[in-house]
């Protein structure tokens, strides 16, 4: 069985339509929420909406009825500074359970990366944290890029760092993951196949995630990632 997913932003083409876009945002919130995870550091409406704001939310859809699947954001933690790097936090990464193990994880991360380095460049600074007994999320962080950090100013964007890893992802990794991102051919198959020792329940759907048309459309955003895997940063 093929099931066909849609990848968006909250953003996207919704600035014109305020209204529209907190009902976005509002419905990302109570999708994080129905599906809390003791794991996923809770995220309150304002960060929310600064994510949507700065095109740093992104969320995964059904494309048969619209249900939520997914959701990932990207918060500005030093707000109006324009003097230094921009510093944003990845977090807010929520996959429903019935959809885990079909590597969607990956795609929200790769998306968000790459969306944030074409909209600040070598201004850009990306962390995330995780709590110190989450060893599975650690160890793909490291295993995607990511760096374990102790930077007195990625950790100074938190209120609190304890019980808490903080990782950075350095910016000469991204042409692995444009070329990642461009080798996808969309469809991921069932996850009894993918993670036989973790779901050995036969699920035999199939996936297939498109980018929204607004990102579709944008050749140059295409243009601009592949020059990224050619390592032209």
């Amino acid at each position: 069985m093929s099931e066909v997913l849609v990848l968006r932003t909250a953003s996207a083409g919704l600035r014109p339509d305020p209204a529209r876009f907190h009902r976005r945002i509002e419905r990302i919130r109570r999708f994080l929420a129905d599906h809390a995870d003791r794991f996923v550091i809770e995220r309150d409406l304002d960060e929310l909406l600064a994510a949507g704001r700065s095109d740093g939310l992104v969320y995964i859809e059904r494309a048969r009825d619209g249900a939520l699947v997914a959701a990932s954001g990207a918060f500005p933690k030093n707000g109006d500074d324009l003097h230094g790097p921009v510093y944003l936090e990845l977090g807010a990464t929520l996959v429903r359970p019935d959809y885990r193990g079909f590597g969607l994880h990956p795609v929200l991360q790769q998306v968000r990366l790459l969306r944030l380095y074409l909209l600040y460049r070598h201004a850009l600074v990306v962390f995330t944290c995780v709590k110190t007994d989450n060893e599975r999320s650690a160890g793909s962080l490291l295993k995607n890029g990511f760096v374990e950090t102790d930077d007195p100013a990625i950790l100074a964007m938190k209120p609190s760092t304890e019980g808490r890893r903080f990782f950075r992802f350095p910016l000469a990794g991204l042409p692995q993951v444009a070329r990642g991102f461009l080798g996808r051919r969309g469809v991921h198959v069932h996850r009894s196949i993918r993670y036989p020792d973790r779901y050995d329940r036969v699920d035999d759907r199939q996936l297939e995630v498109l980018l929204e048309p607004e990102i579709r459309q944008r050749r140059h955003l295409l243009i601009a990632i592949e020059e990224i895997a050619r390592g032209e940063l």
